[in-house]
Formats: C-alpha cells, structure tokens, sequence
C-alpha cells in the first residue's frame, strides 16, 4: 500500500508540472471608475483626479440674444505613479440630444485650442508623466448659434465629460486604467419674440393717419408688421384701460371706437407657442372727431387755369380751397373729369389741407421749363388735361361723396386770347354749378411775380386769395 501511495503522489506530480507548463502568460490590471466631482481615491499605480473648480449642481443658462456662450474650467491631475495616456471626451446624459449636437465647444488648453467643434465629436488625447504632480487645465467653451435659439428654447443638454486613463504602453489595450467622469448641464432660456413694429392707425378708408392722428369715423384698423419670431402664436392687443381685448393671431384689428369723441390709444405685444411673450409696443393714438365730417362745400374748387398759359398750353392747374373751421384730409379725393380723356385725378395719401388753406394741383412742376408758376404745387399730375371747350369738374371725397362742382358745359369765365386769364370763384361761393358764382381774375394783382415767373401775359391767384 506505501508503494502504491507513492506512485500516484509521483504521477499527480508530474501532472501538475505539465499542466503549469501549459498556461499562456497573462497581464493582470486594475479598473478604477469614479463618478464624483472631488476624487480622493488613491492608486499606487495609476489614478487621475478630474475636478471643477464650478458648481455642477447648477445648470449653466443660455440667453438670446447676448447670452448665448458659457464656459467651465476643469483640471485633469495626475495623482500616480506611472506614466499613462488619457482621452477626454464628452457623453449624452440626457435631455434634447439634437440640442446637444448643435451646441459647438472650443476646448483650450495651455498651449491654444485643442479641440474646436461640435460638442458630440468632441476629443482630447494627452499624456501624463506619472509623478504625482502634473496637472492639465482647460477650459471648455460652449456656444449655441442664434439661429438655433428658438429652436431648443425650453431645451436642456446634460452631459459629462469623461476622462479615461491607461498606463504606459498599454493606451486603449489594457494595463492599469482610470475613469473619471465630471457632470454638467446647458439649458437653453425661453426666447421671447421681438417688440412688434410698425405698429400705426388706418381709418375707414384705409387711410394711414398714423399715431397721433385724427378721425371723423368710428371704424378704424390698428396695423403693426408681422413678427419674425419663428413660433409666434397670437398677439395680444389692448385699449386705452390696459385690459387685452383680443388675441389676434394676425398683425391687425378692425373694429368700431366707442361711440363718443375722444382720445384712444392701442399697443400690442408678440407671444409665442411656449406662452412667453414680448415688451408691449408703445402706445399708438388716434382722436376721434366726428366734427370732422366733410359735408359738401367744405371744400371747394376754387380756381381753373383751364387753358394754360403763355408758356405751354398744357400749363394747366386747379386749386382748391378749404372753407371749413377745420384741417381736411384731402386723402382719396378724386377730381372727376380733370384728366385727359375725363379721367379723374386722385389726390395722393397724406394730401392735407389747413382752415381757410391752398391746394394747389399742377400738370408742372415749378421749375420745369413748362411751366409759368413762381408758387410750388401742392402735387404734380401730368394727367391734368382740360378742354378749351368746357367740361364740369366734379370734386369728390375718399368715399365717393359729391362736395363741388363747377357748371355743366362751357366755362363761365377766364379767358384765352392774347392773355390767359384763370377762372375764379366769388368770395361768397355759392352753388360751384352756378355761372355767377364765377368770374376772370383780371386784377392787376393777378399778374404779380408772387404767381408769376415774370409778369407776362399769365393772370391768376395759384395758392392764394382770390381778387
């Protein structure tokens, strides 16, 4: 029984020599993960420490327009022992990953930048010499584009920055290892839209009177330009009691002022779909003055050059006389028959007229070569063209309304002979349409370098009182 004992003590032996003869050789390594801000772990071999000297419970904020940039200081320390390679990368934690994608960080170190591009791409490869003293700094700079802004607006982007460590010459293969991982967060701020512009006042004809202006008609549209805001949602719109009456989701409102004379006023502001809203506009005002309302003979045709002058026989000009106690828009008013082949002549927007004032309509302007006037017109028509033979005139308002007329047929005065005398209305003017309401400006008066270049064979009074 000893013999056979030891025989097979002999053979497990042997068995035991083979077999360790046959184990390859094996690297035996160590992985270090830490996933805190601060690390105090310590490796005799290897270990990294990677640390902000920023919170990173706070998130970092990104404001349109001016502040739409950030940056985060972080130190990558080399705490061991061996010499060792790390790459520095970025990793998607959570939140909007298209906003992460858009955001561009600019990575600098002690030497420049060492990496500049998208936040995604985003790596950094250097060494460190494993004396338990060499510390790399860099500052990471984030900027979103503000084309972007209102695209990630309420957005978030959390992200780590991740450093991961090998010991010499075993960089991405194996060796001792270190992972060290520093979190952050970028949000991106409610984007509110731009003060709407052009914000102004159209009366019932559609007239711009501006803010500041007058009106003799309830109805009225307050108008501003459209917003650029890529997700605007409404606007809304208030009165003179500061109480938003209407949301409109299109840059007007048509509606009726309250049924008594007086001063109103409208401002608007811009919201989008997220609810956030801008500044409101400033006030915009209009009078309301039903005093206003033109009737017929408020203003009259008050003078016809009707056949030229000695210059050109198109010299050719109407005035018109203001004979109300108040200013008139003359905006829209239409002169029937005035032009060539009776076509009438529209008074341009903006056409205004004082108590007891002028408007002058020319064919010419003063100093064409054309014309004998030393006044300037009021406006220039070239379409002006009026028969020798006669032709009623007929002066309408911007809605259509009759308010003068001349007499139906021939002229019932001014002359063209070997003079040119203008025709001229009475100082009482009476009924336009009839004859004795009119007569020829044959004072010597008429014939002054006040109206005229030179005192020639021209008679008339344009842009002034009648003699």
């Amino acid at each position: 029984m000893n013999k056979l004992k030891k025989h097979y003590i002999l053979w497990i032996g042997l068995l035991l020599v083979s077999l360790m003869r046959s184990i390859p050789q094996t690297y035996a390594y160590m992985t270090d993960l830490e996933m805190s801000g601060h690390n105090n772990f310590v490796s005799s071999s290897l270990d990294v420490e990677l640390t902000s000297f920023q919170s990173q419970t706070t998130p970092t904020t990104l404001t349109y327009p001016s502040g739409l940039d950030t940056a985060r200081l972080f130190t990558v320390a080399d705490k061991g022992l061996v010499p060792s390679t790390y790459d520095l990368s970025f990793q998607f934690d959570g939140g909007n990953i298209n906003l992460c994608d858009g955001l561009v960080v600019t990575l600098n170190d002690i030497s420049g930048v060492a990496y500049s591009g998208p936040l995604s791409g985003a790596t950094v490869s250097a060494s460190l010499l494993g004396n338990g003293a060499d510390l790399h700094l860099y500052v990471a700079e984030i900027s979103l584009d503000s084309s972007l802004a209102n695209t990630y607006e309420g957005e978030h982007c959390a992200f780590s920055y991740v450093v991961t460590t090998w010991q010499d010459p075993y960089y991405q293969s194996g060796g001792w290892t270190d992972t060290e991982v520093l979190i952050d967060r970028v949000d991106v701020a409610l984007v509110p839209p731009e003060v709407p512009t052009g914000l102004t006042i159209l009366d019932h004809n559609g007239v711009d009177v501006g803010c500041g202006g007058v009106t003799d008609n309830r109805l009225i549209t307050v108008d501003w330009d459209d917003s650029t805001a890529p997700d605007i949602d409404h606007y809304d719109y208030q009165n003179k009691t500061s109480v938003t009456i209407a949301k409109p989701v299109v840059s007007e409102r048509t509606g009726s002022i309250a049924d008594q004379d007086g001063l109103y006023k409208y401002r608007v502001r811009a919201v989008d779909t997220h609810g956030t809203s801008s500044a409101w506009t400033a006030w915009c005002e209009v009078t309301l003055d039903r005093s206003l309302i033109i009737s017929s003979g408020d203003v009259i045709i008050n003078e016809v050059m009707w056949m030229g002058s000695d210059v050109s026989t198109s010299d050719e000009w109407i005035e018109l006389k203001n004979t109300s106690t108040h200013p008139i828009d003359l905006s829209g008013f239409v002169i029937v028959n005035a032009g060539t082949a009776g076509n009438s002549i529209t008074l341009p927007t903006g056409a205004m007229m004082g108590v007891g004032g002028y408007y002058l309509i020319s064919n010419y302007a003063e100093s064409s070569a054309s014309s004998a006037l030393a006044v300037t017109p009021d406006f220039v028509s070239t379409g002006i063209s009026l028969l020798n033979t006669g032709g009623q005139l007929t002066l309408r308002d911007s809605v259509g309304s009759s308010i003068d007329q001349t007499p139906l047929a021939s002229w019932p005065a001014g002359t063209l002979s070997t003079e040119y005398h203008s025709m001229e209305r009475t100082d009482v003017p009476g009924d336009g349409t009839v004859s004795i309401n009119w007569y020829s400006c044959t004072d010597a008066r008429c014939n002054d370098t006040t109206y005229w270049d030179i005192e020639g064979d021209n008679f008339g009074t344009p842009g002034g009182a009648n003699y």
